[in-house]
């Protein structure tokens, strides 16, 4: 899956996992419980306060923007192909 994979932000300084379960993204931080993100529009997904907004590449996703409230343009890069 395009999106499946370990991402980091330097600004937060911490590592999400994404996996796709069916028409779903489900993120994990390992400092909250997974969140389902559900797909919005091409390469945007939501859910709950979250707004994920992945780059658009032909194949894998080198990365993405959250917004949450507030917080908004928080940038994750992709460190690995596979969530680990």
């Amino acid at each position: 899956d395009r999106y499946a994979g370990a991402y980091e932000s330097e600004e937060l300084n911490t590592r999400w996992r994404v996996e796709r379960r069916d028409d779903t993204l489900i993120v994990d931080d390992l400092r909250q419980p997974p969140r389902v993100l559900r797909p919005a529009l091409q390469g945007v997904f939501t859910g709950g306060p979250l707004v994920v907004q992945f780059d658009d590449a032909a194949s894998n996703a080198s990365g993405f923007v959250v917004g949450a409230g507030r917080a908004r343009g928080i940038r994750f890069e992709r460190v690995s192909g596979a969530a680990p």
